[in-house]
């Protein structure tokens, strides 16, 4: 009886211990998916022995709504001086601002975006932050990064994350879209959708363990997009672009 007892009690600490995890996996913040994602990405470049050429984060704030508009402009270029303002574009609907600041962390690019448009009761404000590298430049601390985002006023939990990266293969695979499932399966996601020409393929795939996503044609839901381009310029070369939840950039 005593036998029968342990073995009961110990399927109890499996299935208690099971269900731990799995409500930990579910409630995985998008913070931590995020940065998950970018170690995948990274990560799967290197195992491949691909050259990576450019990465970028894109996050999109929610909108908010101010009274003035140019004295949150005039604000900000006080309070941030490293960004210059590359652009200002109106028109009769929408301000269109763009600041620059092309000295982060020494080798990467932040932008910072701002679309406004007027309402009767001030002005709405959609921003968007990016972070570019030419391949060269890596994020180095990625509480650093965070502490930067929250200092220019994007918060990571409530925001639309993105991030992409573009690599080379030294070879033309025989198949592109063979090689394509093998990236997917490699990341541990599962091949939703996917779109198949003579030197150009993209899927669309969903991972379990990742919070974000979007909707497909058919309404699945998808994090992870993934194109390869057979680039004649480039000999035997072919260009491998990986973005979460999709691809924001022409590929």
């Amino acid at each position: 009886m005593n036998k029968v007892y342990s073995v009961c009690f110990l399927l109890l600490i499996v299935v208690f211990c099971s269900v731990l995890f799995a409500f930990e996996k579910d409630t995985l913040g998008k913070e931590d998916t995020f940065y998950h994602q970018m170690n995948a990405f990274n990560d799967l470049v290197e195992k491949n022995k691909m050259t990576m050429t450019d990465w970028q984060v894109r996050i999109k704030n929610q909108s908010e709504h101010v009274d003035n508009f140019y004295t949150q402009l005039d604000q900000f270029e006080k309070e941030y001086p490293e960004f210059e303002r590359a652009s200002l574009e109106e028109n009769k609907n929408y301000v269109h601002v763009t600041f620059i600041n092309g000295d982060y962390e020494e080798t990467l690019l932040e932008k910072v975006k701002w679309i406004v448009s007027s309402t009767t009761k001030g002005y709405k404000i959609e921003k968007t932050y990016e972070l570019l590298s030419n391949g060269n430049g890596e994020l180095k601390n990625q509480q650093l990064f965070k502490d930067r985002l929250s200092t220019l006023g994007f918060d990571l939990q409530s925001s639309m994350l993105f991030y992409e990266v573009k690599a080379e293969l030294d070879d033309t695979p025989q198949d592109l879209m063979i090689e394509a499932e093998h990236f997917v399966s490699q990341l541990g996601a599962t091949t939703l959708e996917g779109l198949e020409e003579k030197t150009f393929v993209s899927i669309s795939a969903y991972h379990k363990g990742w919070t974000n996503g979007i909707a497909t044609n058919d309404d699945k839901e998808m994090n992870v997009q993934i194109a390869l381009r057979e680039n004649q310029e480039l000999g035997s070369r072919t260009t491998v672009t990986f973005g979460t939840p999709i691809i924001t950039t022409e590929y």
